[in-house]
């Protein structure tokens, strides 16, 4: 897959979206970036990435039949391959936060966001963005911020984690391969009692116990079990993080 690099920019999934929208032919292409001025994460959260230290970048697979469901299936096949990738540098602890986040040590090294091209009522295809925290050592602010140079105690190549990441991503998307038991095993607290809160403040204990189709979560609590939307509801142990 050819991979553009670029110095600075917006974002590379805007990048990528309108440039794909202007080169119909193209099917596959990913963009790295040393810096992004409006890097974007979930639900229009920011990613937060010093220039040249982190990976920022977005993979476009075009002539793909999607619906929101295959995005949310995508998204866990993403979670997996990042994981992946991060097990090869023998990065600890890792776990993957519903719904789009990767941490180790219990502290967000990795983010996730899939973005469909849509022209009129035509899908073009799907946009990866995949940002991971690779050499910045500096997270002033952000106490739930780590990287691999951060636990590793050593530098890694932007480039080269990239290209893996594209290699094991291209594997499973197309035909979609995926292992759901695989998913569960390594989500953070499934069959593990957790405190929660909701977006009302109220709390209480359940375990995760799945993820719907669509990518809502599954938790069972004492008396039932309950599905929950994104931004919803939240685990206590990352109460500081918001």
């Amino acid at each position: 897959m050819k991979i553009i690099k670029i110095d600075a920019i917006d974002s590379t999934n805007i990048f990528l979206k309108k440039f794909v929208k202007e080169n119909n032919q193209i099917s596959r292409l990913a963009v790295r970036a040393d810096y992004q001025t409006k890097g974007q994460g979930r639900m229009n959260s920011k990613w937060h990435s010093e220039k040249g230290m982190n990976l920022t970048g977005s993979i476009f697979f075009g002539k793909i039949k999607i619906n929101n469901i295959d995005i949310f299936e995508i998204n866990k096949i993403v979670c997996l391959a990042v994981l992946q990738v991060l097990k090869y540098y023998e990065i600890p602890e890792l776990k993957i936060k519903w719904p789009n986040d990767i941490l180790s040590e219990k502290k967000k090294i990795a983010g996730i966001l899939l973005e469909p091209v849509i022209r009129g009522k035509n899908i073009l295809g799907l946009i990866i963005g995949v940002g991971i925290n690779i050499n910045q050592k500096n997270f002033e602010k952000l106490p739930c911020a780590s990287s691999m140079s951060l636990i590793t105690k050593q530098k890694f190549s932007i480039d080269e984690i990239f290209k893996k990441l594209i290699t094991i991503i291209e594997k499973k998307i197309t035909p979609v391969k995926f292992d759901n038991t695989k998913y569960l095993k390594n989500l953070y607290g499934f069959n593990s009692e957790k405190h929660f809160f909701d977006k009302s403040g109220k709390h209480f204990f359940g375990y995760v116990v799945g993820v719907t189709n669509d990518g809502k979560l599954i938790i069972q609590t004492r008396g039932e079990k309950k599905i929950f939307n994104e931004k919803t509801i939240f685990f206590k142990d990352f109460q500081n993080c918001l």
